[in-house]
């Protein structure tokens, strides 16, 4: 029997801006995550399963998201 596990979290290389999201260069992004554009996320942050990040929402750079934004 096989565990359920998540996939692996997805990490920008480069700045990546899309659907009014930009998100910064070598951040995190887990798995389990919404974010409700518009909204910045900061290079080289940690964006932690079960985060909502609502609208509006403007993150820093090297910043762990671990609780609801």
């Amino acid at each position: 029997m096989m565990k359920n596990t998540p996939p692996p979290p997805q990490t920008t290389h480069t700045r990546a801006t899309r659907n009014n999201l930009v998100i910064g260069r070598v951040t995190v992004i887990h798995s389990r995550i919404t974010i409700r554009g518009p909204a910045i996320i900061g290079d080289h942050s940690d964006i932690e399963p079960n985060t909502y990040i609502s609208p509006y929402t403007t993150i820093g750079d090297r910043i762990r998201a671990r609780e609801d934004l």
